[in-house]
């Protein structure tokens, strides 16, 4: 069995066909996707998609970006905490949350106010988190910093080794690896040969993303495997043995 630990098959792009997406994913072995929040333009769509199929797990969560040249950022923090309390369908972790310096580093301020708030939120109703970190590795191990014992995962890792095992030393985190590991000029083939596998998850970030022989394409869950198997070629250990593991991680951290 595989889990996608990261996917948005909530998105409009899949409006035409999600029914043939997600039985796809299913007949590659995907069972189980979680489906991590954005904001508040698709939350009811993941809501819905989540209602509508078995396996599918929902997050919710203020993604960074959607804080940037936002002055109504405060009233979408608010829409997070209304879910977090109604829980019209079990949340398994809070998320997407986190720092992303990539697009602009003129709304760091606001960003590290709606994650701490998030991760304060997190430790009141015993969740995880799934963090998006890009730009700002720095910025998120000073923040994290002030809450220890946290979990999660850092989605789309893509830090170094040395942040891999400053962060491991922080928290009961692990670490999702998606795509970009298939990459022909990627680095992470080097960090991922250092990685405990107890410490992986995999993920897709579907429609982003592709991994290799269909990157250019929409992702989607089905694609796992591929993520699975250069693992498992980078650890010469079997792929079964990948799948195993990281669906056991994935399985401890979310209650899945």
């Amino acid at each position: 069995m595989y889990i996608d630990t990261h996917t948005h098959l909530f998105d409009e792009v899949f409006d035409t066909d999600r029914d043939e997406v997600i039985a796809r994913a299913l007949e590659a072995g995907v069972e189980k996707m979680v489906f991590p929040a954005i904001d508040s333009g698709s939350h009811g769509r993941l809501i819905k998609a989540v209602q509508a199929y078995n396996g599918c797990y929902a997050a919710m969560g203020l993604h960074p970006t959607s804080v940037n040249d936002n002055p109504e950022y405060k009233k979408e923090l608010q829409i997070v905490r209304n879910y977090l309390e109604s829980m019209p369908v079990r949340f398994v972790a809070v998320g997407e949350v986190g720092l992303d310096l990539y697009w602009s580093k003129n709304f760091l301020r606001e960003q590290e106010e709606v994650l701490e708030t998030q991760i304060e939120w997190a430790i009141e109703y015993g969740l995880p988190l799934i963090f998006h970190t890009r730009d700002a590795f720095p910025e998120m191990i000073a923040r994290i910093k002030n809450y220890p014992g946290l979990s999660g995962v850092f989605h789309g890792f893509s830090g170094t080794i040395e942040e891999y095992g400053i962060l491991k030393g922080m928290g009961n985190f692990k670490f999702g690896i998606g795509g970009v590991l298939t990459f022909k000029k990627s680095f992470l083939p080097e960090v991922v040969k250092e990685m405990d596998l107890a410490d992986i998850l995999l993920e897709t970030d579907a429609p982003y993303l592709t991994p290799v022989p269909y990157r250019g394409k929409r992702n989607e869950s089905s694609y796992i495997p591929f993520i699975a198997e250069r693992i498992a070629q980078i650890k010469k250990i079997e792929v079964e043995t990948v799948a195993d593991a990281t669906a056991d991680n994935a399985e401890k951290l979310f209650g899945l």
